[in-house]
């Protein structure tokens, strides 16, 4: 299998077709949306965007103090 006319090994391709597959597209079509994603710039690391890579993360409430994870738990 040729990839953007550069041969690859059979066994790549292979791996290449079933990831692509399970993807629910054809391989030229994930190969075309891997390099679309691959050429988007970047998000500038700024802080107008930064509360929104917070929430992204899902992190959870640091203030817990270890009494209430104890009794969430229900140990004593």
């Amino acid at each position: 299998m040729t990839l953007l006319q550069t041969r690859v090994e059979d066994r790549v391709a292979a791996k290449f077709r079933k990831v692509a597959l399970r993807q629910g597209l054809k391989p030229y079509t994930y190969l075309q949306q891997l390099i679309t994603d691959a050429a988007d710039l970047p998000e500038l690391n700024n802080w107008s965007g930064h509360w929104v890579r917070m929430e992204a993360l899902n992190l959870r409430d640091g203030n817990t103090s270890f009494s209430e994870i104890r009794a969430a738990a229900d140990e004593r």
